[in-house]
């Protein structure tokens, strides 16, 4: 009688723990989902500058910033890059290349966010280019 009650009492106890522990992990995946800001939009001007750095394994990273007239640099992403649709005749549209706009002034219209950082400078992201024009 004793060993069944203490087999038992054991067994409720590890499962208990399983689930506690089952528990603990979705909580946790839960808080790490962070709030994504608000985007606004953004209209920046400024000049398309290209960066190379190496990587490990000899890799060359290309990187292309859009520096605003108060040395900020904002850096352009390729997925924020709008994807090449159809114009009014339906052809096919040429998508926008960021090595042809290297070196030249640009209107950029898009959306976008600007944070402030720990050391109190603020950042701003384009998450999302609506046109980009030379000017």
């Amino acid at each position: 009688m004793k060993k069944t009650l203490l087999t038992l009492i054991t067994l409720s106890l590890l499962l208990s723990g399983t689930f506690a522990a089952a528990d603990k992990k979705a909580v946790a995946k839960k808080a790490k989902v962070k709030a994504q800001p608000e985007l606004v939009a953004i209209d920046l001007e400024g000049k398309i500058i290209k960066s190379e750095t190496k990587g490990k394994n000899g890799q060359t990273f290309n990187y292309y910033y859009i520096e605003i007239a108060e040395g900020e640099k904002v850096r352009l992403t390729k997925t924020a890059l709008p994807k090449s649709g159809k114009d009014k005749d339906g052809k096919k549209t040429k998508p926008i290349q960021l090595d042809e706009l290297v070196g030249t002034n640009v209107k950029l219209s898009g959306k976008g966010y600007t944070k402030e950082l720990k050391n109190k400078k603020k950042r701003t992201y384009v998450k999302a280019i609506d046109s980009i024009k030379k000017s």
